[in-house]
């Protein structure tokens, strides 16, 4: 990995897709446990190359359809699925479509969130307006007058936090009688480790979900969006049609071969991740760093003063990549992926000791 250390500066964008076998990385979130199969398999008989439905394949959808009535008991029609080159395509096309039907041009976000949230948010003209992470409907309530749209994201990036199922019910109601609509980001929905994970329902709901976490297949861009809204569906695929036209189609194979794979396979792995969590919250409490255990997903979000500097040094001086929570909206505190073995999160957190016995 080659990167300009005159300046010391750093980006998520710098972090994405680099391998150092000397740097300890609880950066990017992507799971580092294999698909539920031999992916090569497919190449061997895979042969089409032509152009794809901008919608996503027939055969994909039809899988999806009975997928997301099974795991979120949502029944929608393959007409109202869109396959997406990964979530982050879906959530673009979601508020671009959010910009062009509607006159408010705002975007009701916690805070913190996903830091591409308000990035996605202004690309597409919209503003941001905030609520705390830790939901209080009333805010809710008087916010959404004024937006458009409202994200949610259980279980959460950067915090790990799962949302009461009340209190998204609670949000679906509100948003529904305010006349925004709602983005249920569900990408982290097979890790949940306190109760079971649950998907709001309603007619202003636009479900977005990915196959990165759930099956590590975060290289291959492989995402979905689903309403009861068909029209909402056709008309994002319409935009899509000249952006990115069809969603690769290789991926969209191993992705329907995902979802043949014995279910023990998401089970095994939430095991794997929930062994990590506990692990890495008993290190960071052990460290001296006040933090919440997470419920959800693979992060940690530890309070630590200077994030932007403890970013920097780490990487810089002790080949260690965390992300300052600036980035996310929640400065002071550093965000941690256990997306990696408990050896390598071990010796992470020693180079971190390391770090923090020497300010």
């Amino acid at each position: 990995m080659v990167v300009n250390v005159t300046h010391r500066v750093i980006s998520p964008g710098m972090f994405i897709g680099t391998e150092d076998a000397d740097v300890i990385s609880f950066g990017s979130g992507q799971p580092d446990l294999a698909p539920p199969f031999d992916v090569s398999k497919v190449f061997l008989n895979f042969s089409k190359f032509k152009y794809g439905k901008i919608c996503g394949e027939d055969e994909l959808k039809n899988k999806l359809r009975g997928y997301v009535k099974r795991e979120f008991g949502h029944d929608v029609s393959e007409e109202c699925i869109a396959v997406t080159n990964g979530a982050s395509e879906a959530l673009d096309l979601a508020l671009r479509m959010v910009s062009l039907r509607h006159d408010r041009k705002r975007v009701l976000l916690t805070k913190p969130c996903y830091y591409s949230y308000p990035h996605l948010a202004r690309i597409n003209h919209m503003m941001p307006v905030y609520t705390d992470a830790k939901i209080n409907l009333e805010d809710v309530k008087e916010k959404s007058r004024n937006c458009d749209v409202m994200i949610v994201n259980s279980p959460a990036n950067p915090t790990g936090d799962v949302i009461e199922k009340s209190v998204l019910r609670g949000i679906q109601e509100i948003t529904e009688d305010n006349g925004c609509l709602l983005i249920s980001d569900e990408v982290y929905h097979s890790l949940t480790y306190r109760g079971k994970h649950y998907s709001p329902k309603g007619d202003n709901v636009i479900t977005i979900n990915s196959f990165s976490k759930t099956y590590s297949l975060c290289g291959y861009r492989i995402g979905y969006v689903f309403c009861q809204d068909m029209e909402f569906i056709r008309d994002i695929c319409d935009i899509k049609a000249h952006t990115s036209m069809n969603t690769n189609l290789l991926s969209q194979r191993v992705a329907m071969e995902c979802l043949c794979a014995p279910k023990k396979h998401v089970v095994r792995n939430r095991e794997i991740f929930q062994r990590r969590r506990d692990y890495i919250y008993r290190r960071v409490k052990e460290s001296g760093f006040e933090v919440e255990k997470p419920e959800g997903a693979f992060y940690i979000l530890p309070k630590t003063g200077d994030s932007m500097r403890m970013a920097r040094d780490l990487f810089f001086d002790h080949k260690v990549i965390v992300y300052p929570g600036e980035w996310f909206g929640c400065p002071g505190h550093v965000r941690l992926s256990f997306a990696l073995p408990i050896d390598k999160i071990g010796e992470g957190m020693e180079r971190i000791c390391e770090y923090v016995a020497k300010l």
